[in-house]
């Protein structure tokens, strides 16, 4: 059974805003007026201090194609599109790692080439593409990079041939969400869920980049996803997984219940070189009940020795509420010895440094423009 997410339907209540700002780029009226600016980054900009995760501001984007590096550095903040769809509000840009700076200080690189930051925390965001708009070839080119903790996404896409979604470092949460890329497109160090989205490969290499620091006990988990490929992608060409660093990271990356094609290689997990001696010892590679895009059992008989196929009970474990809760519930159910001998035996899940359990279904039923205010329960 799916993790349990309530949504709730208020007919005819109200929720209340901090503020509420419109973004519409046909907009010519003076800039601020009735809340309403002709730019993305103005209205960001304009946004006032005192909103709470309860009382956010909101952002709400007209359709448009809003080309900009965008910084969120502002908390209890909500990006909205208001026509439903995704592909009506796009927010890109075409630098990468290699694209040089302007002041001629050297190159952007991977991080700094990102098309969207956010920095803050309690961040929403709704029917809006991030996107890389570097074409295939030119380099790593991150679509969006998260970098505060309680970030929730619904109804979005994220976009780029390489390298596109980067999180890290607090717990991000991804529903209905459209990822698409290649090489290792979804990376980083953070504690994120993905729930029933849509992973397409566009080209070779692998799914995820994991990072995971090793005293965090959790690190990407992938929950109902249907995991799909571009129609020239060769069957076995892309791996559920490498261990990105190593050499000091226990890279985490679980897959529950999720849909494969024929893409995604029987090994199914990467070491990522001939030098990483001892995989075992440095990642955290997990399934459970598997399937092919068909529903159909895939079988896993020839995955690496190094992987771990977990029971209904051991899966049952990845809720909303102990994947974002504190690591004292994994160190309780014994998830250090599970994972075996580790070449970085700090992994005490003591380093979690935000506290609390957060619950994101109820930061994403304050964002809602109009009409259901909160989600579904039952699997699907």
């Amino acid at each position: 059974m799916r993790i349990a997410i309530v949504w709730i339907v208020l007919a005819g209540c109200s929720t209340a805003f901090a503020a509420d700002f419109t973004v519409d780029p046909t907009y010519t009226g003076p800039a601020g007026a009735n809340n309403t600016y002709a730019t993305l980054s103005a209205a960001i900009a304009a946004a006032p201090s005192g909103a709470t995760p309860i009382e956010p501001t909101r952002i709400l984007i007209h359709p448009g194609i809003y080309k900009q590096q965008l910084s969120v550095l502002q908390d209890n903040l909500d990006l909205i599109g208001t026509t439903g769809e995704a592909k009506d509000v796009v927010i890109t840009d075409d630098l990468n790692a290699i694209t040089p700076k302007p002041d001629g200080s050297g190159n952007y690189g991977t991080t700094g080439a990102s098309s969207t930051f956010i920095k803050g925390s309690n961040i929403v965001a709704v029917n809006v593409t991030f996107e890389n708009s570097t074409p295939l070839g030119g380099s790593q080119a991150v679509a969006i990079k998260t970098s505060g903790d309680r970030i929730a996404f619904k109804n979005c896409a994220f976009a780029s041939f390489q390298d596109t979604l980067y999180v890290t470092m607090g717990r991000d949460y991804f529903l209905d969400c459209h990822v698409t890329g290649s090489v290792d497109f979804i990376f980083g160090n953070a504690t994120a869920i993905f729930d029933h989205c849509t992973i397409n490969s566009s080209h070779p290499g692998a799914v995820t980049a994991a990072n995971t620091k090793p005293a965090t006990a959790v690190g990407m988990v992938f929950l109902g996803c249907t995991l799909t490929r571009d129609k020239e992608l060769a069957d076995g060409s892309v791996s559920l997984g490498r261990p990105w660093q190593y050499g000091t990271s226990d890279a985490e990356a679980i897959f529950i219940r999720c849909k494969m094609d024929g893409h995604i290689s029987p090994a199914g997990w990467n070491p990522w070189d001939s030098r990483n001696t001892n995989p075992a010892g440095d990642s955290r590679y997990a399934e459970s009940a598997s399937t092919d895009l068909d529903g159909k059992p895939l079988d896993v008989s020839k995955r690496v020795a190094w992987s771990h196929q977990l029971s209904a009970d051991q899966a049952a474990q990845f809720t909303l509420a102990n994947v974002f809760g504190p690591g004292e519930f994994w160190q309780k159910r014994e998830w250090s010895d599970f994972w075996g001998k580790r070449n970085h035996p700090a992994a005490a899940y003591a380093d979690y440094k935000f506290g609390g359990t957060w619950d994101p279904s109820v930061q994403l039923a304050t964002s809602k423009v109009e009409g259901e205010l909160a989600t579904r329960a039952a699997p699907r």
